[in-house]
């Protein structure tokens, strides 16, 4: 009766941990008269993007740090040169195997997905010229789901 109780379980699990994504800033419209659109903004000597209050969905990244380039001229931002939030989030599985009789096997599982109910919050907004810019809007992962399931091997 011990062992019924105390043995067979089983413990699975997965972490992923991940820093963000480079993204570029942009501007609406074609500014350097590329015809391409989707252009660069000039960075602001001294102004730094992350600067402190920053790095929250609310307001992810300093748009202070860049202006609109002179018409008809490119940008001189860099590509990538910001970094979007990262990810955190585990999975977890608990699984208790029974004997039911030589040849039967019951196996009863739980797996919760993102265990810590974690928010992974998507790329912000990069536009620099609208007026939502550097609000992340999204997440990139579910809330907390559990499962549970019933096998039975013979």
């Amino acid at each position: 009766m011990v062992r019924q109780v105390a043995g067979g379980w089983q413990l699975s699990g997965i972490v992923t941990a991940q820093s963000g994504f480079p993204f570029t800033p942009v501007i609406a419209g074609d500014n350097d008269l590329s015809g391409t659109g989707g252009d660069r903004p000039d960075r602001v000597p001294g102004v730094d993007p992350f600067g402190a209050g920053f790095r929250d969905p609310a307001r992810w990244f300093n748009a202070a740090a860049f202006s609109l380039a002179p018409r008809g001229v490119p940008g001189n931002s860099g590509r990538g040169i910001l970094e979007g939030p990262g990810l955190v989030n585990v999975d977890l599985g608990i699984m208790k195997n029974l004997v039911v009789r030589e040849g039967m096997r019951l196996q009863f599982r739980t797996e919760i997905f993102n265990l810590a109910n974690h928010p992974n919050f998507g790329p912000p907004n990069a536009t620099t010229n609208s007026t939502a810019v550097g609000i992340i809007s999204s997440t990139v992962t579910e809330s907390r789901q559990i499962q549970f399931g019933l096998r039975l091997d013979f």
